[in-house]
């Protein structure tokens, strides 16, 4: 169990019964959690001594090695594409636009952007060369970090590991480090085991552990926004230019804007004179009620299983 005295406890193996092994089970989800949570931190530590990171990275692949007290790190950095996170890039998509309308309401000018009536007009190119940083934002490289280690005397999952309260990289926190990622799976098939087991004893969907408390499962099946495909039909992404999103065919000089409005009925779309060039401006409000359609446009399915504590009266 986590105490107040920061320790975490090794509850072995589950043997089956689901009451008088209740304890353990909350035992075993607060010591993963906190594992989970600490080994974090500490890794954290670990990384930073490579001096590697996403605006520092390898060349290619580089071995950093130290010892720590009684363990010898070796951590290897490599540079990879990161995995898109669709979902950052499209909430910064809509800050962008609900940031200009601030701005705009407070009297500032901001390159590129126009008022006309009640509407905020913003140049297409400037808002495709904007968006175009946005999406390479969460598509550009990272670096990756493997950590391996040895560990004199320590090879066997701990009874019990007591925190230090602090995550600097010293021989306290190192010899934890190893200590919890032996520990961790043991906690995490505990869980894994109890919860299973609860499954199949459900009456009612609740399983009673005991006079006065028992476990509901509920399994849940969500329908969730495909974010890569609310970014893809606005904007090319960089691992497929070729394949046009609607701001780089409204961009496009050859398609005429009876044309891009026939296509785009969404978009307000309006010439501008700028310093002796007649350019393309979009409503940004028009621009952000696409993105909301899109984001109802297709979903992902998702099946989520929660294990929920349960007071019997």
């Amino acid at each position: 169990m986590v105490t107040i005295d920061n320790v975490i406890v090794n509850v072995g193996t589950f043997s089956g019964d689901l009451k008088t092994e209740r304890r353990d089970y909350e035992r075993a989800k607060q010591g993963a959690a906190r594992i989970k949570d600490e080994l974090a931190l500490l890794e954290d530590a670990i990384k930073a001594e490579t001096e590697y990171d996403n605006l520092h990275l390898p060349h290619e692949a580089m071995l950093t090695g130290f010892e720590v007290g009684d363990v010898t790190f070796e951590v290897r950095s490599d540079r990879r594409m990161k995995r898109p996170k669709y979902k950052s890039a499209v909430s910064e998509m809509e800050n962008y636009l609900s940031g200009i309308s601030f701005l705009q309401s407070r009297g500032r000018t901001i390159t590129g952007v126009a008022k006309e009536g009640k509407s905020v007009y913003i140049s297409v190119d400037k808002l495709l060369e904007d968006y175009g940083v946005i999406v390479a934002g969460v598509m550009s490289p990272e670096v990756k970090h493997t950590i391996s280690y040895v560990a004199a005397g320590l090879d066997t999952p701990p009874q019990e590991i007591e925190l230090t309260g602090s995550h600097d990289l010293n021989e306290a926190n190192a010899a934890n480090y190893v200590r919890m990622n032996m520990l961790k799976p043991v906690l995490k098939q505990f869980v894994k085991d109890y919860e299973a087991a609860l499954a199949k004893e459900e009456e009612d969907g609740i399983t009673q552990v005991n006079t006065r408390a028992g476990y509901k499962t509920t399994t849940t099946q969500s329908d969730g926004v495909d974010w890569g495909y609310v970014v893809k039909s606005i904007i090319a992404v960089p691992t497929h230019p070729d394949e046009l999103g609607e701001l780089n065919y409204l961009a496009d000089q050859e398609m005429s804007k009876a044309e891009k409005e026939r296509q785009f009925p969404t978009y307000r779309l309006n010439y501008r004179e700028v310093r002796g060039s007649t350019q393309l401006f979009i409503s940004i409000g028009s621009v952000y009620q696409r993105i909301q359609e899109l984001k109802q446009g297709k979903t992902i399915e998702a099946e989520r299983t929660k294990v929920q504590h349960v007071d019997l009266v």
